[in-house]
Formats: structure tokens, C-alpha cells, sequence
């Protein structure tokens, strides 16, 4: 180990942005040549075969092809670390790779703890390291000397910590409901705060009629955004008047797919009156599993009060 050193945190942040990078784009080709014309259906987060196989088999076959054959990936390759066993300093065995790329999991659950103690690790280890007992090092470097595309990482992984932070933050908000998800909420799933604001913003005029809310804001749910009442559908933002057409001025109502992203859809819905003028235009993004209902609820709702 005396012409080695341990791979430290910023060195191993730019090679996993490296090789974040060089995976993207050859899943990214890959996908487009393979599934050019049903591009939605790999992209589905359901458990089909092609999901399963291109999101998570396929990756965890690669790395530790590159593990095996090369003691690291393209990312670490370019700083000329490489993976060893952390007792021997020898190549670790086909079990210890795997038990690592595993134990990657583990490292990333605790809000990326795993990955960042890399940083306060005398040997600098993640948890996936210590788990599989491997050890990253590369060429000893002279602290005074140290390479350009270091200092490249130094900037790249710190606004890759950032960014994940953000998500990470942001995720964690939107789970515990402090902030909109990009989806429909049903009237049963909103917090009571929410609806008051409603009712105070003049939104709805009464908690029991609210069916669905879209909020279009990332940071709140009552600045802009789409309201189903069991009176009809409006759209409100804060540059302009609160505008609803109610169900019984629909000479017609359709609701269609307009995009596809992940597991949810984007709905087109648009209503015209008896004259064939368009009466409104809105958005709404649906789970999948959900768009059954959520259509069948809405039209139910316009059908009745045409009934009356």
C-alpha cells in the first residue's frame, strides 16, 4: 500500500456521476433502438419482464461484469481506482461483488448515510464496503499536485449532494403531504388546512362538495391548480379570477389520455356547450391504476346534473 492511497469521497462522487452518465445514455440508446414505438411500456413501473430486466438486471449484471473483469467501473477506471478486498489488498471474489453491489441498497436507504461516510471513514468505506469487506484505492497522489479533473469532481459532487439533497427533501415533504406530489388528490386525502384555505381563497363553497384537487404549484396546494366539485370544474391561479364551468352548462364532456409519464397520466378534460363553443380546458395527472375511476366519478357527476 505504500505507492497506494484509499480513494477518497470526491473522487468516488465524480466516478459515480461518471458512470451515472455513461449508463444513461447506453440505456437510453438501448431502449430507443429496442422500443422505439412502445416506449411507455418499459418506462411503466410495473412488474413486467422488460421493466424488471432493462431498470434492474441488466445494470446489476454490467457492474459487476466491469467489477470482474477490470476491478472497477468506467468512472473509477478514469482515476485508475479499483475495487480490492479490504484484509488481502487482492481481488475480491465473485461473492464479495456481489454482496456489494446488494449492500448498495443499504448504503442509500438511511438518506444516503452509506455513501457519504465514506467522507469521515479512516478507510474510507461505505457501508457497502464494510458489508462485502472491499476497499477502493488508487495511485498515491502528491497533495500539492492534485489533478484538474479532481477539482472538476470537487464542484460536479457537490452539486450532485445538493441536488440529491433537494429531491431527497422534497420527496420526503411531498410523502408527508407539505407539499403537492404533481398528482390528483382526492377530497379524502387532503388535510382539513388545505380545504380551509380553500374555502377562504373562495374556491369552494362548501368542504362536502370537493371531489378531486390538482394542484399545477410544487410548493402549494391552494396557488394554481384544477377543482372537481359535485357542481362542476374549475381553474384557479393567482394571476387570474377563479373561472368554473358548472356540470349543468356541459352539453359534453371528454376525457382523454394526453401523456404518459411512469406510472401516471396526464388527462386532457374538455367540455363545449350546446353551441359547440369550448367552455374549459384542464389538466389532470392520474395514477394509473386510478384513471378507471377517476373517469367514471367525473362523468357520473356531469350525467346527473344533465338528469335534473
Amino acid at each position: 500500500m505504500q505507492d497506494k492511497q484509499y480513494a477518497g469521497f470526491w473522487t468516488r462522487t465524480l466516478a459515480t456521476l461518471i458512470d451515472m452518465i455513461i449508463l444513461f445514455l447506453s440505456f437510453a440508446l438501448l431502449i430507443y433502438l429496442l422500443y422505439a414505438d412502445k416506449i411507455d411500456l418499459v418506462l411503466d413501473p410495473s412488474w413486467r419482464i422488460d421493466y424488471i430486466f432493462i431498470n434492474y438486471i441488466l445494470p446489476f449484471i454490467l457492474v459487476i461484469a466491469f467489477w470482474k473483469l477490470k476491478n472497477a467501473t468506467p468512472g473509477k477506471m478514469l482515476f485508475k481506482a479499483e475495487i480490492v478486498d479490504a484484509t488481502t489488498f487482492q481481488v475480491p471474489s465473485t461473492r464479495q461483488y456481489i454482496i456489494r453491489n446488494l449492500a448498495y441498497i443499504v448504503s442509500f436507504i438511511p438518506l444516503g448515510l452509506g455513501f457519504l461516510w465514506v467522507a469521515f471513514d479512516k478507510r474510507k468505506q461505505g457501508f457497502h464496503d464494510k458489508l462485502a469487506n472491499t476497499l477502493v484505492i488508487q495511485p498515491r497522489q502528491d497533495k500539492k499536485k492534485k489533478s484538474a479533473l479532481l477539482y472538476i469532481g470537487y464542484f460536479f459532487g457537490s452539486v450532485f449532494i445538493m441536488l440529491l439533497g433537494f429531491v431527497t427533501v422534497m420527496g420526503l415533504l411531498s410523502e408527508m403531504d407539505y407539499i403537492p406530489n404533481a398528482q390528483v388528490y382526492r377530497s379524502a386525502s387532503l388535510s382539513d388546512g388545505v380545504k380551509e384555505d380553500l374555502l377562504e381563497k373562495h374556491l369552494i363553497k362548501d368542504i362536502n362538495t370537493l371531489v378531486y384537487l390538482h394542484p399545477d404549484s410544487m410548493l402549494s396546494f391552494t396557488d394554481s391548480g384544477t377543482i372537481i366539485t359535485k357542481e362542476g370544474i374549475g381553474y384557479f391561479d393567482a394571476k387570474f379570477p377563479f373561472y368554473q364551468v358548472s356540470f349543468k352548462e356541459m352539453k359534453s364532456l371528454e376525457i382523454k389520455p394526453y401523456m404518459k409519464i411512469l406510472d401516471t397520466t396526464m388527462l386532457g378534460i374538455t367540455s363545449y356547450d350546446k353551441d359547440n363553443m369550448l367552455l374549459i380546458e384542464v389538466f389532470a395527472t392520474v395514477n394509473n391504476a386510478e384513471i378507471q375511476s377517476f373517469t367514471q366519478e367525473i362523468k357520473s357527476l356531469w350525467a346527473e346534473a344533465n338528469e335534473e
